[in-house]
């Protein structure tokens, strides 16, 4: 796997998760009611070894990397080789956006086949397209996906 540029990473999960760019020191529940610690590390349930934990901030950015390590091994996997076609910065944006949107959907999308088929000029326009959610079961577009999605463009086109 292609090393984590944790720079770039933590800045956007400093920007977007947690609550409104603060990380939660003990767990919270985040509004679809998952509950959750640090930069919005999902736990599992009372039984879950962090469910009584405190973090401060060292230990919510280890936590935060921890995840998108996850995330990064995902892309990787989707990307393969075209991965090393990436810069620094490209990759940050595509691990946080596998990060949010889930791996596989990363995996499955035209923004990951762009990528593959070396059409890098092409993406920005894709990350766009992933702004809506369901608000009472109507899709809608949401202000927060936006404002996710513009730095993840800014952070490809740096």
């Amino acid at each position: 796997m292609r090393a984590i540029p944790t720079e770039p990473c933590l800045a956007l999960i400093h920007e977007f998760e947690g609550n409104e760019g603060k990380f939660e020191p003990t767990r919270t529940q985040d509004p679809a009611g998952n509950w959750e610690i640090g930069w919005s590390h999902k736990l599992s349930g009372p039984d879950d070894p962090l469910w009584f934990a405190t973090f401060d901030q060292d230990q919510a950015d280890a936590q935060a990397l921890e995840d998108l390590a996850t995330a990064a091994q995902g892309v990787c996997n989707a990307l393969t080789v075209a991965v090393n076609s990436l810069t620094d910065n490209q990759y940050a944006a595509c691990i946080d956006f596998a990060y949010n949107v889930g791996v596989g959907a990363f995996a499955g999308s035209t923004l990951a086949h762009m990528i593959k088929i070396g059409s890098l000029n092409l993406v920005p326009a894709q990350f766009s397209l992933w702004v809506h959610g369901k608000v009472n079961g109507v899709e809608v577009v949401l202000p927060g996906l936006v404002r996710r999605r513009d730095a993840e463009i800014r952070a490809w086109q740096s």
